[in-house]
């Protein structure tokens, strides 16, 4: 079975592209992280890395058999990070998609912010919003699906402050110390065009010199978004 964890303002659905390439006996598990989706819950929810595993364990242990193979995307890959160091004996397999252990900077911080701040209050259909996300980006698509169909128009299913906060908690210091504790195998897969740099991969070899690096061409920090197919054939290996 995998566990598929999706990146920030996301959701468990933009995964389906990447499942239907897989075998049909693998089982697949892709929840709405806390605060995306239909996972919304009160503004002032808990987003600390301790809540994202009780989420995530809770999963594990009442709907699989045994192991699984645990695959997070960018902010995912953080709560997929502390899922194999804290529980090996229920992850098989650690497949990290854009997702490393550089602290984001405040600069960065305030980048995403501004991101968020051009996002609309709401789309008025899906071309509307397809424009705003790229026409020609394969992810687009995915995103646009994401969104809820209201009477006001297209609306995205997560709170922006929720997002910042989540962010924050999650990715303010170095994942370092955490990979240096996981003892599972690990995968790491970086689009050709994500945000990845040779730097922080290298400190990942340092602490894990047995990590697996896949590097999947005409791609970016969506690399499940724009080559799944690809995606799934590294699972497929695995599994």
């Amino acid at each position: 079975m995998i566990l598929f964890l999706h990146g920030l303002a996301g959701y468990g659905g933009e995964w389906r592209q990447v499942w239907e390439h897989l075998d049909e006996s693998v089982g697949v598990l892709a929840p709405d992280l806390r605060g995306h989706g239909d996972s919304r819950g009160e503004p002032e929810f808990d987003v600390d890395l301790s809540s994202f595993l009780s989420d995530a364990l809770t999963l594990i242990e009442e709907l699989a058999s045994g192991r699984v193979v645990v695959v997070g995307q960018s902010m995912g890959g953080l709560v997929a990070m502390g899922l194999a160091a804290q529980r090996p004996d229920l992850v098989e397999h650690l497949v990290l998609i854009e997702a490393g252990v550089r602290p984001m900077t405040e600069a960065e911080f305030s980048e995403l912010q501004a991101w968020f701040d051009r996002w609309p209050a709401s789309f008025t259909d899906r071309d509307e919003a397809l424009a705003f996300f790229g026409v020609d980006r394969p992810s687009s698509t995915a995103w646009v699906d994401g969104l809820a169909v209201t009477h006001a128009g297209l609306r995205p299913r997560f709170d922006v402050g929720s997002m910042m906060r989540t962010m924050r908690a999650l990715a303010s210091t170095s994942g370092v110390a955490r990979l240096s504790e996981i003892t599972v195998p690990i995968t790491l897969v970086k689009g050709s065009g994500g945000a990845l740099g040779d730097e922080e991969i290298a400190q990942m070899v340092a602490v894990r010199p047995d990590l697996g690096i896949v590097v999947i061409e005409d791609s970016g920090h969506d690399v499940h978004l724009d080559q799944p197919g690809a995606v799934a054939a590294i699972l497929g290996r695995i599994t």
